[in-house]
């Protein structure tokens, strides 16, 4: 299946097949990151509360996953690199919720271009720290070759 995601190697493509594999659960989990990150962008904007800003990104979700679904099985049949649409629809889903915001928020272009940056930031931040905190559990649990093996398909 290297059409699909490339030649990156037998742990790159297992990797992939885990992210995909697991991609519902890694949707919800990223929900509760993105909420505290947008009451922590956001603050002293409007008063909304972190349930509200937990069914923005609930929504927000939703929809683009709904939205860009048709397109991606369409770029898949012609035979797009996945790894490309993905980045294109990346860019669009930000966008979009940076859109969805400025309306919600009442924000001016460059408030919400501010904010945007600002929360693409904190996020950065937050995946850096969780790479290192996986990179530190791989190393206390065996290493590289501890996760390698548990990225093996089962025999």
């Amino acid at each position: 299946m290297t059409w699909l995601y490339g030649d990156m190697g037998e742990f790159g493509q297992q990797s992939f097949k885990s992210t995909v594999e697991n991609q519902t659960l890694i949707a919800l989990l990223s929900i509760p990151i993105y909420t505290a990150i947008s009451k922590i962008t956001f603050i002293g904007i409007k008063k909304l509360n972190l349930t509200e800003h937990a069914i923005i990104y609930f929504y927000l979700m939703g929809a683009t996953t709904v939205a860009s679904f048709p397109f991606m099985v369409l770029f898949l049949i012609v035979g797009v690199n996945y790894f490309i649409i993905s980045y294109v629809f990346i860019i669009l889903v930000i966008l979009y919720t940076a859109w969805c915001l400025k309306r919600i928020f009442d924000l001016s272009i460059g408030s919400i271009l501010f904010r945007t940056f600002l929360f693409l930031i904190f996020l950065f931040v937050v995946y850096v720290l969780a790479v290192l905190a996986l990179l530190a559990f791989a190393y206390l649990t065996g290493g590289i070759e501890g996760i390698k093996e548990m990225a093996k398909p089962p025999s």
